[in-house]
């Protein structure tokens, strides 16, 4: 790989050399520390060159107008360099450029796969600063205009005025990260990765409905918080329109819980809470039915679930408490354990999330573009991908945009959750 910089007009206003977060090195297993530049620095924001292993084979393969396309990727992300007052670097700013420094080293090594038996491609890579008037300043840009694929902003006030900006209405914009609605920003380009929590619950409503048998019982139980009251506001709608015949009771309090549930057939209860203590309170009730009566109950609930303790209930394996994923990892996968292996070779510290992340949408439009060049966008829905952390199945709707609706589900078996 050749870092080399961009020798296009620079933009008005301070540049940051994003290159230099390129130098980062750990200090400790919880601590980075690099050397970065200050932003009043006023240079050109560099681009990464990923090559094939064997350029000369690889041109001798392919015709030269193939090559000539397009092929730069823009990486618009909040590496929030301007926040630096001056060349001493804190270990909050380290933590603050964390996320957007993981994504990109994670998207660089999936490209730089596809790269090696197929085509170069070159990555340049901006800071967003996390600013909405940056982003529209970014987005008039005529290289970011003319890229193939532009990849960021991250968050949503960056993405709307991101979007607001961008002069070219053809390039595809990925939208990383955000598991905002699609319909927020009303971008038909935009490739929302990152399934929102309404995909969720469609696909738990599915699944639910498809659970259930002549017999059975679906409990939906509401708890006052926001996020419960979010995720199950349309669900049992959602639920009768995959099954008619289901027989669906909602309930609002532990008593009627209690109450609705029967000792015939299986009682599916659904929980959309993420409050701690109401779902202790409502694993306990659980708990007591169970120590009366031996029912049938299986438990769906709110995708953050996965990240709960349920240690210390006697009955939780005969729960089954369910609840939909979008990412996984595999790290004893051989896939995983080549990512993890490179990943460590070239920055000298483990991927986290954010770099499998990266590296999935990384491999997956490189390989896309490799293939088709510049039609690469006739295939997004064509093409399902399974990542080491994110699955992608694409729908399009031509007022919003690409919107991945690979959605999985795990089951909580002896102490943890595990993939169906």
């Amino acid at each position: 790989m050749t870092l080399v910089l961009n020798h296009q007009q620079p933009l008005s206003g301070n540049k940051i050399w994003i290159a230099a977060l390129l130098a980062l090195s750990v200090a400790s297993c919880t601590t980075k520390k690099t050397i970065l530049s200050s932003s009043n620095q006023k240079v050109e924001e560099p681009t990464v060159v990923v090559t094939p292993k064997n350029a000369a084979e690889t041109a001798a393969k392919n015709s030269l107008e193939k090559h000539l396309l397009n092929n730069t990727i823009s990486l618009v992300l909040p590496f929030q360099l301007n926040r630096i007052p001056g060349t001493r670097v804190s270990e909050e700013d380290v933590k603050r450029s964390a996320l957007a420094l993981d994504y990109y080293q994670g998207f660089e090594i999936g490209v730089q796969e596809v790269a090696a038996t197929t085509r170069p491609f070159k990555l340049k890579i901006l800071d967003s600063e996390d600013d909405q008037a940056k982003n529209q300043q970014l987005a008039a840009n005529k290289s970011v205009n003319e890229s193939i694929l532009i990849v960021g902003p991250v968050y949503p006030k960056e993405i709307r005025a991101f979007s607001a900006g961008l002069t070219n209405r053809n390039i595809l914009q990925v939208s990383p990260l955000a598991a905002s609605k699609a319909t927020e920003f009303n971008n038909p380009n935009l490739v929302s990765i990152t399934p929102s929590i309404q995909t969720h619950m469609e696909a738990m409503a599915k699944y639910v409905a498809k659970k259930f048998t002549p017999g059975d019982r679906i409990i939906i139980f509401e708890t006052p918080d926001t996020d419960a009251k979010q995720y199950l506001a349309t669900f049992q709608s959602e639920l009768l329109g995959y099954n008619k015949s289901a027989t669906v009771e909602v309930v609002q309090s532990l008593d009627a819980l209690g109450e609705a549930m029967s000792l015939i057939g299986n009682n599916l209860i659904v929980c959309g809470s993420t409050s701690s203590f109401q779902i202790k309170t409502f694993m306990n009730k659980l708990e007591a039915q169970m120590e009366d009566y031996p029912y049938e109950i299986s438990v769906f609930g709110h995708p953050n679930w996965s990240k709960i303790s349920f240690d210390g209930y006697s009955h939780i394996n005969n729960f089954k408490v369910t609840v939909s994923t979008s990412y996984t990892v595999d790290e004893e996968s051989d896939l995983a354990r080549k990512f993890t292996f490179a990943y460590r070779k070239k920055f000298t510290i483990s991927p986290t999330e954010y770099a499998f992340k990266g590296y999935d949408a990384g491999r997956y439009f490189a390989q896309l573009i490799a293939e088709y060049g510049a039609d690469y966008t006739k295939h997004v829905l064509k093409r399902d991908f399974q990542g080491l952390h994110n699955s992608f199945h694409f729908q399009y709707n031509p007022q919003y945009g690409y919107v991945n609706k690979a959605v999985g589900f795990m089951t909580f078996e002896n102490g943890s959750f595990k993939l169906n």
